[in-house]
């Protein structure tokens, strides 16, 4: 089963606090707008980068790809799958997650951070 979180109206502020079970499939989904609500345009990006890292620590233990997601108007979306196996090992903890985009011209943006809960299935 895969889970589809929206992550709506990102900006320079944090991203929504967010959790999960452990050893599921999970779909992250973002929307990129600047501080005024406008939408970046992501379609030429060079590559997305999504990171997790505990909590504290500035040392990635998942580090996935994004895929550009937008058509359209919507210039400005990106998903990020976690397959189940690469959560199975980090429950119980908490977790920062972070993007970024880098640009054609080699210009990188890490807009936001957010808090990430992975939690034991409870037996």
């Amino acid at each position: 089963m895969t889970t589809n979180n929206s992550f709506p109206y990102i900006s320079n502020f944090d991203l929504p606090e967010h959790g999960f079970i452990a050893n599921s499939d999970q779909t992250l989904g973002f929307e990129v707008v600047n501080i005024n609500n406008n939408i970046i345009n992501i379609s030429s990006a060079e590559s997305i980068t999504w990171y997790l890292s505990n909590f504290g620590s500035a040392s990635s233990v998942l580090t996935l790809s994004g895929v550009y997601t937008g058509s359209g108007s919507a210039t400005n979306t990106f998903s990020v799958s976690i397959s189940a196996s690469s959560t199975a090992g980090l429950t119980g903890e908490k977790f920062v997650h972070q993007y970024e985009i880098v640009d054609f011209n080699g210009v990188t943006l890490r807009p936001s951070q957010g808090i990430l809960n992975i939690v034991k299935a409870i037996q």
